[in-house]
């Protein structure tokens, strides 16, 4: 799953976990399906007593139901139908804020372009061309659609156990992105090594750079409690999304 990496309005670094196109139809099936078992459960109750006048009316409510139905979820469950929450993902706003009113109508509006026209084709297309995963109605309202499953591969490294009062130093150090996760754990094993302090000082600068963040630490130090705040941060992320 690719990430998205980007600074928000505060010059705070956010790293975003693109949803993938497969888990995005999930979400749309599963909208499908709910609406159309409402709208159909009706006809198994009311043919049986000849009350056809009650289904002209439920099919009526019904079709504005499933007209506005996207827009309303997003709006009141910021950000998610049922389908997507059932997936785990999200819109959110690309500049880091909270999505605006205007966003997701615009999101709502091209849903008839994206999906509606040609049977969902301009969607999935625009959504493969674009690196950040962006339907048509995306790239306009300036939003994207992101994963809510924030994985830890604990077998590729070793996790420190954190005492139950730990307290992370750099509490933005979970936007940290795999490019910059590899080089920090490579860059540790310089460690001790005096013919690699140059490198070491120039990579903890490199870092304290992109994640606009200042610390006394020696450099060697830095970059440890930077990793060590990533897993802790991210674990603690991982928990919230089980809970």
């Amino acid at each position: 799953m690719s990430s998205i990496s980007f600074q928000n309005s505060q010059n705070v670094n956010l790293q975003f976990q693109k949803a993938l196109i497969t888990t995005r139809i999930a979400a749309f099936l599963i909208d499908i399906l709910l609406l159309s078992s409402i709208l159909l459960f009706p006809f198994f109750i009311f043919t049986m007593f000849d009350l056809f006048i009650v289904i002209t009316i439920w099919v009526s409510i019904m079709s504005f139901v499933i007209l506005v139905y996207n827009l309303l979820c997003e709006i009141f469950f910021e950000g998610q139908s049922l389908g997507k929450r059932a997936m785990k993902i999200r819109v959110v706003s690309m500049d880091g804020e909270s999505v605006k009113l205007s966003q997701f109508f615009i999101r709502w509006i091209f849903r008839f372009v994206d999906i509606l026209l040609m049977q969902g084709a301009v969607a999935v297309f625009t959504i493969l061309i674009r690196g950040k995963g962006q339907r048509l109605g995306d790239i306009l309202a300036g939003t994207m659609v992101i994963s809510e499953r924030r994985k830890v591969e604990a077998f590729n490294f070793s996790i420190p156990e954190f005492a139950e009062d730990y307290a992370p130093m750099f509490l933005h150090a979970d936007a940290i992105n795999d490019q910059q996760l590899n080089v920090i754990k490579k860059t540790l094993k310089f460690k001790g090594s005096e013919e690699h302090e140059e490198v070491v000082h120039t990579i903890a600068n490199k870092l304290k750079e992109q994640l606009s963040v200042e610390s006394s630490l020696e450099d060697i130090d830095f970059i440890e409690q930077l990793l060590n705040d990533y897993y802790f941060l991210t674990l603690q992320s991982q928990k919230n999304l089980n809970f």
